[in-house]
This record gives C-alpha cells, sequence and structure tokens, in this order.
C-alpha cells in the first residue's frame, strides 16, 4: 500500500470493495494483510489474496499466502546454462529467457463471488 494511503482511500471498506488483490512484495503484503486484520475482513472469506515469489515467510500468514513461483532447483539449472552459454560465447546484446512458474497453494484465494 503507497504510503500516505488510508485503507478508505483504497475502497477496502466500501460494500463494492474488491475481491482479490495481488501483491507485489512482502512488504506490500504484510502492510495490505494487518490492514484487512484491523477492518475485520477475513482472508480468503471476504477477500483472496495472491502473490509472485517464493519468500520462505509466506507459510508463516495464517492462511498461508498462495502464490506463483518458479521452483528453486528449476530457477538454479536455467541460470547455470545461460552462465555455461555466456562463457562459451558471451552475446553482443541482452538474453530474454521465460522461466515458467507454478502455482502453490497456500489457503489465502477463495471461491470468486
Amino acid at each position: 500500500m503507497p504510503s500516505g494511503r488510508h485503507p478508505h482511500a483504497l475502497g477496502l471498506s466500501a460494500p463494492d470493495r474488491p475481491t482479490a488483490w495481488i501483491v507485489n512484495g512482502l512488504e506490500g503484503l504484510v502492510v495490505l494483510f494487518s490492514t484487512l486484520l484491523e477492518l475485520g475482513l477475513r482472508v480468503p472469506g471476504d477477500i483472496s489474496l495472491l502473490t509472485i515469489g517464493s519468500d520462505p515467510m509466506l507459510s508463516c500468514f495464517r492462511p498461508a499466502i498462495s502464490h506463483y513461483s518458479t521452483p528453486h532447483r528449476s530457477l538454479a539449472l536455467a541460470m547455470a546454462r545461460m552462465i555455461r552459454a555466456h562463457l562459451q560465447a558471451p552475446p553482443s546484446t541482452p538474453v530474454l529467457k521465460l522461466l515458467q512458474t507454478e502455482f502453490v497453494p497456500g489457503g489465502s484465494v477463495g471461491r470468486a463471488p
């Protein structure tokens, strides 16, 4: 949540509030989660939360935060291949690679209304 923004300004206390939030970053997730608790909103009963990443803290929330993550082994293998290719023949332009993510259910995503 941006600094200085009040939960009411984000529509969290409105009757037609969002049904889900996709949050990038642990800091924003902590702020949003605590704001939801202060407002008496339940995750996932009233609002669903989803993030991208593999921070171990995601499992410390109650409920644990559902997220999309690249498996560590796949990420390590892809990085090793890219480093090896770079050492054998450094590219003259930046190289873009697509890494697939997988959904890790944590309990923070409820049914759509």
